[in-house]
């Protein structure tokens, strides 16, 4: 008894849904709201840009991690330096794994465009 009631709002929510879609395909085509043709250009403009967000980042925290580092030296604070030590490495390494994500991206498109 309950069904019929919720499968009338299943299907009156699907034609609201699916009506402004029919409305325009009715009209022509849908623009690409996307200036690449094709994945790989987005896929390379993607990394780009995550490569280019990270690097900035990166630069931030290594000026934060020093002034970490002077904070615990000033104040003879060995734990503080082990600490801001241990940040500076990680910080290094999503750097580097950001850095080369991009780089075997570009690597892969760049081989399989030759095919």
């Amino acid at each position: 008894m309950w069904k019929n009631p919720l499968l009338l709002g299943v299907f009156s929510a699907i034609l609201l849904v699916s009506a402004p879609f029919g409305f325009i395909t009715a009209q022509g085509n849908i623009p690409n709201p996307i200036k690449y043709d094709n994945f790989p250009e987005l896929l390379l403009a993607i990394t780009t840009a995550v490569r280019n967000i990270g690097m900035v980042l990166a630069v931030l925290a290594i000026v934060i991690i020093g002034f970490k580092f002077i904070q615990a030296s000033a104040a003879g604070n060995e734990g503080g330096i082990k600490e801001a030590r241990k940040y500076f490495w990680w910080v290094l390494i999503g750097t580097a794994v950001v850095v080369g994500a991009s780089v075997i991206a570009e690597a892969v498109i760049n081989f399989v465009k030759g095919i």
